[in-house]
């Protein structure tokens, strides 16, 4: 059922092109569950029960993604030059 699935994806393996789009993974993908482990303290858990550990993960990275967001977004306060606070939707 998954042979030619395999297949392609060991034929894939070793092209050129994908090689260069797999080498930015660590650059991104895995960029992430690092600072989650580092700074979000994903390294270690007080909670017990895969429940728990779900729930905190979840909010870990919804955390991290609301961080990503553009500060309009997240209700801070923009100045202008002149020294007006902007709302978002200006």
């Amino acid at each position: 059922m998954w042979k030619a699935y395999i297949e392609e994806a060991e034929h894939l393996r070793y092209n050129d092109e994908i090689k260069q789009i797999y080498a930015k993974r660590k650059e991104t993908i895995e960029r992430v569950f690092a600072d989650a482990k580092e700074k979000q303290g994903m390294r270690w858990t007080t909670l017990r029960g895969l429940k728990n550990k779900s729930m905190q993960a979840m909010l870990t990275f919804a955390v991290m993604n609301v961080k990503n967001w553009p500060p309009a977004f997240r209700g801070a306060k923009r100045v202008d030059g002149s020294g007006r606070r902007l709302t978002p939707g200006e």
